[in-house]
């Protein structure tokens, strides 16, 4: 929805942040590039070569692999390139790209918890800053520590009274006008998402502030963000609108259904009386992976109480799905219902991922007694709020 983010910005969300689309939608082709060795850079066009074939290099070796391994590498690479950017650069826009890549590696290194990489980025901004050239850069980093910093690394919820200082803290970056307005809107979207909250509230108040005197920005990058959030709260709305009628819309009755990893038909009806927390998963997912812990602290709090957990694992990839489903249900230490999609279509039946209907991952809704929806977005915060009232 916002594709004109700084590099900068984008990898301070990255840390928590990975699409969660069907894995058709993620196998897309990937165009092939010469393999290149780092001798092989003789110029700055040589090394953006290099920085694109040891990505998809990485991107290849991705799949199944530790997202903080991925994460190090990454960040080692895009590294090297900058560095060798810079001994390279004779004009003063090939030394902006050096820094750029530098800047962005030591901030996912430092994300990571590469020893020293915290230390390495403050020198770097101390290297350029007041330097007339290079300030963006270090306001581009300034601003990715600032998201960094909310947006954390241990998948945990944020509260309503942080999201909100986060969004008046936001709206003063934007008046300072160091970064592109668009890019701070923009980062505020994914960190929205991250972090499971509203994203057309977040773009309603987003419009409302740029539209009001509070918003010191040139009025022609107001109206182009304008125009941005006005279109995302058309798609919400549309998205919204076509799940009024899906087996997922408040107050419709889900009627769950599958194959248990042990290959066992899983009886919707036997949880009557429960409150049921349905969560449609991958175990690719990496925003699906951060509502993990908040969901293993409400089983523990609220199981006795009457709360179930059942994970449906849709789009799975891989000859044997389910072998991987099942390491890492047992690597998460996940104790509730888990359901099989690849299971549940070799007995027969569609695939949840199929007749749900339901757009990404995670998709999460809460059932209560009667086995109604009554909470659709069921994670992070929102979620915590709803299950602290219905069992205060």
């Amino acid at each position: 929805m916002f594709r004109s983010f700084s590099r900068i910005a984008v990898s301070a969300c990255l840390v928590s942040f990975c699409a969660a689309l069907p894995a058709s939608a993620q196998d897309e082709p990937v165009t092939p590039v010469k393999t290149m060795s780092l001798d092989d850079v003789k110029n700055v066009a040589d090394a953006e070569l290099y920085l694109q074939s040891r990505v998809i290099e990485l991107r290849k070796r991705s799949k199944g692999g530790d997202p903080k391994s991925m994460q190090t590498m990454l960040g080692t690479i895009i590294l090297e390139t900058g560095e060798k950017v810079l001994s390279l650069a004779k004009e003063v826009d090939d030394q902006k790209k050096g820094y750029k890549y530098k800047a962005q590696a030591l901030s996912i290194q430092s994300a990571a918890g590469v020893e020293g990489a915290k230390d390495k980025l403050q020198t770097l901004i101390k290297e350029l800053d007041g330097k007339a050239d290079f300030q963006p850069i270090v306001n581009e980093i300034r601003f990715s520590e600032f998201i960094k910093g909310v947006a954390g690394t241990d998948g945990k919820a944020i509260s309503t009274e942080e999201y909100d200082k986060f969004k008046a803290d936001l709206k003063t970056w934007i008046n300072k006008k160091d970064i592109p307005v668009m890019d701070a809107v923009g980062a505020g979207m994914m960190l929205t998402l991250v972090k499971a909250q509203n994203q057309k509230a977040y773009a309603e108040d987003m419009l409302k502030f740029l539209k009001s005197a509070e918003c010191t920005v040139p009025e022609a990058d107001k109206n182009a963000v304008a125009a941005r959030l006005e279109g995302v709260i058309k798609q919400v709305e549309e998205a919204e609108n076509e799940t009024k009628d899906s087996k997922l819309a408040v107050g419709k009755d889900p009627e769950l259904y599958g194959k248990t990893l042990d290959d066992k038909d899983f009886d919707w009806k036997s949880l009557r009386g429960k409150y049921v927390l349905i969560k449609f998963t991958a175990t690719w997912c990496g925003p699906c992976k951060g509502e993990i812990p908040g969901m293993i602290d409400a089983y523990k709090k609220y199981k006795e109480k009457g709360l179930e957990i059942i994970s449906v694992y849709v789009w799975e990839r891989g000859a044997d799905s389910v072998a991987t489903v099942k390491k890492f249900v047992e690597e998460e230490k996940i104790d509730w219902i888990v359901l099989s999609e690849t299971l549940t279509e070799k007995a027969g039946q569609p695939k949840q991922g199929e007749s749900y209907k339901f757009r990404g991952v995670p998709t999460m809704v809460l059932v209560d007694k009667e086995g109604k929806i009554i909470l659709t977005d069921a994670r992070g915060g929102k979620l915590k709020a709803k299950l602290a009232e219905i069992f205060k």
